[in-house]
């Protein structure tokens, strides 16, 4: 049974061994609540939104707390090696892309989502790499896997979205797919916490993210910055949760913010805004962006994963065999019922 992710060689280079918490800067660290609340992470491309994010998965991870990251641009995979890439890193299961464990195509999202509600002490962390699908397929399967983790899941569970305009933009269509997962990522954000749910949102366009769901972030974390229409969001966020002096200081600085520096605002859930430097990942940097005459390089080592455990589990989800389980539990029900007459 794959239900617990395990880490045997990681040590994180910024967290006291054993800190119950999100230590997601030297400085600075998220509850453990986080996993049932609300996140957006708000960067223009190349100042660290992903590292960020994947920073926040090694926490949760390092903590033993259940995970499942949405990866649109396959930019995840380096959790399952450490920082040099010469050990192990988190055995959370990989489905599909290039470093995938098992492949994924459109039909497995409903199958997925019962997999990850199976797990006996609490839901089974995962990756799912859809990075390799067409738009229409990756539409397809994250709306069928979204609207069964929000059928089925009943405990903590957090979702990571990586470019969550793309799922639920300001612009959906108000039928088919696009409409079905507007509603998924809708109920995950605004009436998933009494499911068990939590969501960090990551976007490059704030302004293209569907208001309705950036407005209801228990916390907005920002870095770099310089899109006007893309910090009348932000500022739109900030307005309806603060009134206090403090945005002129964070808007002011948003455009011109290093690399891997963000400002952390929750006036509400947190009652902090902070200027933070993002701590360094204690796995491989499977983000960052490839250098003109530099060799690319890959991690020798990977934490290993029982895909033939996984095969048989995935397999036992399917629709199919969860109809055939279920009719046998009913013809089982029906039989002890006879009995009980006679």
């Amino acid at each position: 049974m794959i239900d617990n992710v395990r880490n045997l060689h990681v040590v994180p280079t910024s967290a006291p061994e054993g800190r119950a918490e999100l230590r997601i800067a030297f400085d600075f660290a998220l509850p453990l609540d986080t996993i049932t609340q609300s996140v957006a992470i708000v960067a223009q491309r190349g100042s660290g939104k992903t590292y960020l994010a994947k920073k926040m998965l090694e926490e949760i991870l390092r903590n033993g707390l259940p995970v499942v990251v949405i990866d649109l641009m396959g930019a995840f995979h380096g959790i399952r090696s450490s920082a040099n890439g010469e050990s192990a890193g988190y055995e959370i299961p990989i489905f599909g892309g290039r470093h995938g464990d098992l492949p994924l195509d459109a039909s497995m999202g409903r199958a997925l989502a019962s997999w990850v509600c199976a797990g006996e002490e609490q839901p089974r962390s995962a990756v799912l790499d859809i990075s390799h699908l067409k738009k229409s397929e990756q539409q397809a399967l994250v709306a069928d896997f979204g609207e069964e983790l929000y059928d089925r899941n009943e405990r903590p569970l957090h979702v990571i979205l990586d470019e969550a305009d793309f799922f639920a933009s300001q612009r959906f269509s108000q039928k088919g797919v696009e409409k079905r997962l507007f509603d998924v990522f809708d109920a995950l954000v605004r009436r998933g916490r009494i499911k068990g749910f939590g969501i960090t949102m990551i976007t490059q366009r704030p302004a293209v993210l569907h208001k309705d769901l950036l407005t209801q972030a228990s916390a907005l974390v920002m870095l770099r910055l310089a899109s006007p229409q893309d910090q009348k969001a932000v500022r739109a966020w900030i307005e309806r949760h603060d009134s206090h002096s403090e945005r002129e200081q964070v808007m002011g600085t948003l455009g011109g913010l290093p690399i891997g520096t963000a400002w952390v605002w929750s006036p509400g859930w947190l009652r902090k805004l902070r200027k933070i430097r993002v701590g360094k990942q204690a796995t491989w940097d499977s983000s960052s962006t490839p250098k003109i005459g530099e060799k690319v390089r890959v991690a020798s080592v990977r934490a290993e994963v029982d895909v033939r455990a996984l095969k048989t589990e995935i397999g036992a989800c399917s629709p199919r065999e969860v109809g055939k389980s279920q009719k046998g539990k009913r013809a089982k029900r029906r039989e002890s019922e006879r009995e009980s007459d006679e």
